[in-house]
């Protein structure tokens, strides 16, 4: 079964809620965020992105299928943007991260002034610096670098690290990378911002962004990550 097949086969998400605000901030940047029956943590999450030091201009919320009641929560307690679009979509089925990235990837791919697409766990709290910190590390970087991933710590105590992005240990099997002395091998996909450009090269490779049979970002060539090294996101 080829990528685009994968990708097709999930079911179009409804726009539930929209707000627009009066001004959009310009910087090309959307934010991705995905909620299955933890509106709490979404909305806490929505929140946080909006005290970030540079706003996006797009914020698009997919619904996983959650119950109604928890749906419901979301979206009364969603507040409009200060800056810029936020969206809401409503799925039948659950998705999943992985196809549910994909479809919101899509979506916010259909905003021809988007340049960077920043995926991010609801359940995780930006910092203020967070889309300023990613994005200045990709112009630092360079056009070959389409890849940006920050660390994460522990929302409880964030002298605590909760993932410095992925690492491969002697088992093959990637896992969150806890110290600086592991192999890095590329950043968490719950906090990370990606080049529309890399995006695009990934989609013409193998049809989507994310495997849905492997949970894990599709593979493409000569591309390059770059990683902050201060905290971008807190996580419980």
């Amino acid at each position: 079964m080829s990528g685009a097949q994968l990708v097709a086969e999930a079911a179009d998400p409804v726009l539930a809620l929209r707000f627009d605000a009066p001004h959009v901030p310009g910087r090309g940047i959307g934010v991705l965020v995905i909620n299955y029956n933890t509106a709490r943590q979404t909305l806490r999450c929505l929140e946080s992105i909006q005290q970030s030091t540079v706003l996006p201009d797009w914020v698009l919320v997919l619904d996983n299928a959650s119950s109604e009641d928890d749906f419901q929560h979301l979206l009364h307690g969603c507040r409009p943007p200060e800056g810029g679009t936020l969206q809401i979509y409503r799925s039948d089925e659950n998705l999943g991260f992985a196809k549910g990235s994909n479809v919101l990837i899509d979506l916010l791919l259909e905003q021809p002034a988007c340049r960077y697409i920043m995926l991010l766990n609801n359940d995780a709290v930006a910092q203020r610096d967070m889309l300023a910190s990613l994005r200045t590390a990709l112009g630092d970087a360079g056009e070959e670098v389409g890849l940006a991933g920050g660390r994460m710590h522990k929302l409880a105590d964030p002298t605590q690290v909760d993932t410095l992005g992925i690492a491969l240990y002697a088992s093959l099997m990637p896992a969150d990378r806890k110290t600086l002395e592991d192999i890095y091998v590329g950043p968490t996909g719950g906090c990370c911002m990606l080049t529309r450009a890399l995006v695009n090269r990934l989609k013409s490779v193998s049809g989507y962004c994310f495997d849905p049979r492997f949970f894990v970002i599709a593979k493409t060539p000569t591309w390059l990550y770059a990683r902050c090294c201060s905290a971008t996101a807190l996580s419980i």
